[in-house]
């Protein structure tokens, strides 16, 4: 049996990750698996989730198995922990070493990778052999039918209990609904697993939906920016190529990847897009969880998701690295009647049209925050109602939409103690009905309700709406029902646990605006313009300051903008700012005022040679000598702690990066240096 190593996990990350503290949960998750314990962590895109199954076998000095959807996503998470020193491998068709899985046994590795098809030809003698300490089961959303991406081999992933004994599992997910993670659990066997979960917002994202225009690809090329990473996803392969070729003619490179390409074809394009030598990507949808892109600034869907999962999953691939960036949904009548009849109408075919019609009213939706709808879909509760950044908070009027609705309390709160009476056994139909006086005959019993016929004088439609009000809300969730002998399944109604409170509290008001919600503009949206250094830098401060909290709780983007044009030097200056009263001055004063100076010096001519534009510089420079992505070199969290921390000399360096980099480094950076010195 291999002995532990004296290091802490806090040592390890910082000796090979370079971070000085863990984010999250991310420590209890390491301690709950080193005490093998099963962990699910429940982590939003960006927070880390990796961490949690990397550094245990480095403790513990025995392999983990990981097991991960994409062969392209392992290659390019094997490539990234090799550049830190660590023994990682991946079995699969897409592995030149034939004798890595002997290598594995022979305890050669730290980390092995292998997709859930490989994972479920393991026997017991390969465990025997390979004597892991661990197994993580990432993206484990793809076990559930419920979820976007279900895989059918995901399902039979509980077998390896009975392979690998004794070995505690870790399941992560970042798109996991109460159901999905209820399933999670069952389908994997997990013994009485510790579940951590970190809140779902993306504070850095913004979200937008707009009507597909006129002018369409015009109004697309107008949103890439140059030398900024974005990713077009795009329901098919025909418009893929149309797309690609497009931009390409107008002077913007770009790839394109789908199935119908050939798997050279597809490899080529990713690492094109991964190594920066192209910024923009055009896919279908399925490359969503096959990318570990952290610097990705604008995600564009062109033409709707099936579903909010995948929506939250694939605008998630932007702004891994914790820096802002933005999502936009270009959506037509059109595409939402294409992707329907993608999915079909049958019986199987319920849980994926309730998901897709739970994306058209996120979509269509034009007076509730965006972000507070993904939320309340997880089964977040936050205390705010608007976060000032997504397009329905930023761009509303709030007089004229306030205007359009009515105080429609009495009447939602019957129709939840109506969902409550049929037991959730039922679609939206039926309480409709019991409410209204009209139950079939074969509902009769429902006539004894107490809710039966209390909502005479309410046309149907305005209780359709409603409805679909409440479930936006959170107060009503759908849920899948199996019909008796496995005649196939069907999408019923059910009060959530926020719903129970609010049919309690006799204080609530419910709002809600009963008529079709207009189109949205078609007014493409526009890139920030005020993107300098120094605002981007007030910008990731102000999501530290945030601690997962609304940003805008801190600071809003005009007040920051005001901060970066005046640059103030004090806290009376501070207090002068438009939005800086003297509570914000007090409570994040310092900090900002930190993080103006540092940057003030940055920019002074007696500056050291480590600024930000020098550490990009020379990332790149090791990126395209060792031939990978320049974020698998070194990560924008860990540039910018740099940066602040502004290291002049190579020992002040070495000690804030990995050990295994600091000597290349330093090297890259003297010969940045040389190269942009003026000669006379």
């Amino acid at each position: 049996m291999s002995a532990w190593t004296m290091e802490t996990p806090l040592e390890i990350l910082q000796r090979v990750w370079g971070y000085t503290h863990f984010r999250g949960v991310q420590e209890e998750a390491i301690h709950s698996i080193l005490s093998k314990r099963d962990v699910l962590v429940l982590m939003a895109t960006g927070g880390g989730k990796s961490l949690c199954y990397c550094i245990p076998p480095l403790v513990t000095q025995k392999l983990a198995l990981v097991i991960s959807p994409l062969i392209s996503l392992m290659e390019d998470q094997v490539l990234a922990l090799q550049q830190k020193g660590i023994r990682a491998t991946f079995l699969g068709s897409a592995q030149p070493n034939k004798d890595a899985f002997a290598n594995a046994c022979r305890g050669e590795y730290q980390l092995l990778y292998c997709t859930p098809e490989r994972a479920v030809k393991f026997t017991k003698e390969d465990a025997r052999r390979l004597d892991v300490s661990m197994i993580a089961i990432d993206e484990s959303h793809c076990i559930s039918e419920w979820g976007h991406d279900f895989r059918p081999e995901y399902a039979q992933l509980g077998a390896l209990r009975a392979i690998f004994e004794n070995v505690p599992v870790m399941a992560l997910t970042a798109t996991a609904t109460v159901d999905t993670q209820k399933q999670i659990v069952q389908r994997l066997d997990m013994k009485t697993p510790i579940a951590l979960q970190t809140t779902f917002d993306r504070p850095n994202l913004t979200y937008k939906v707009v009507d597909k225009p006129a002018n369409r690809l015009q109004a697309l090329h107008a949103l890439i920016a140059p030398q900024m990473p974005t990713i077009i996803y795009v329901p098919t392969t025909k418009e893929v190529d149309a797309i690609s070729t497009s931009l390409c003619r107008s002077g913007i490179p770009s790839v394109a990847y789908h199935s119908k390409l050939e798997l050279s074809a597809r490899s080529e394009a990713h690492r094109a897009f991964i190594c920066d030598k192209v910024f923009v990507m055009v896919a279908t949808l399925g490359y969503g969880m096959g990318i570990d892109k952290p610097d990705v600034r604008t995600v564009i869907h062109w033409g709707p998701p099936k579903s909010k999962e995948a929506y939250y999953q694939q605008s998630g691939r932007a702004g891994r690295d914790g820096q802002p960036s933005q999502c936009i949904m270009f959506a037509c009548r059109a595409d939402w009647t294409m992707v329907g009849n993608i999915i079909g109408s049958g019986p199987e075919s319920a849980v994926a049209n309730a998901g897709l019609q739970n994306m058209r009213r996120y979509a269509e939706c034009d007076d509730e925050c965006r972000r507070r709808m993904l939320l309340l879909h997880f089964g977040e509760h936050p205390a705010w109602t608007q976060c000032n950044m997504c397009d329905n908070c930023t761009t509303r009027k709030t007089a004229a939409a306030d205007a359009d609705k009515r105080d429609v309390t009495s009447t939602a709160k019957r129709l939840l103690f109506a969902v409550q009476e049929t037991r959730g056994y039922f679609g939206l139909t039926v309480p409709i009905n019991l409410i209204r006086g009209k139950v079939a005959d074969k509902h009769s019993w429902l006539q004894a309700s107490p809710a039966f016929n209390s909502e005479t004088s309410v046309l149907a439609d305005d209780l359709k709406a409603i409805g679909q009000q409440l479930m936006t809300l959170g107060m009503l969730h759908e849920v899948r029902r199996e019909r008796p002998g496995g005649a196939g399944g069907y999408i019923a109604v059910m009060l959530t646990d926020y719903g129970r409170e609010v049919l309690d509290d006799d204080e609530c008001r419910i709002d809600a605006k009963l008529r079709q919600p207009e189109a949205a503009q078609c007014a493409a949206p526009s890139c920030d313009e005020t993107s300098g250094p120094l605002l981007q830098k007030l910008k990731a401060l102000r999501l530290v300051l945030a601690k997962g909290d609304a940003v805008f709780k801190v600071a809003s983007n005009s007040t920051l903008e005001c901060i970066a044009r005046q640059c103030p030097r004090s806290k009376d200056d501070l207090r002068n700012v438009k939005g800086i009263g003297p509570y914000k001055a007090k409570a994040f004063g310092d900090a900002i005022l930190e993080c103006v100076q540092l940057h003030l010096d940055s920019e002074s001519p007696d500056s050291p040679l480590l600024t930000r534009e020098a550490l990009l510089e020379a990332r790149k420079t090791i990126a395209h000598r060792r031939s990978v992505a320049p974020y698998m070199i070194m990560s924008e969290g860990l540039m910018q702690q740099v940066v602040d921390r502004s290291p002049s000399t190579f020992e002040q360096l070495s000690a804030m990066v990995p050990e295994i980099l600091s000597r290349e480094l330093w090297s890259a950076l003297e010969q940045v240096s040389t190269t942009s010195t003026p000669t006379e």
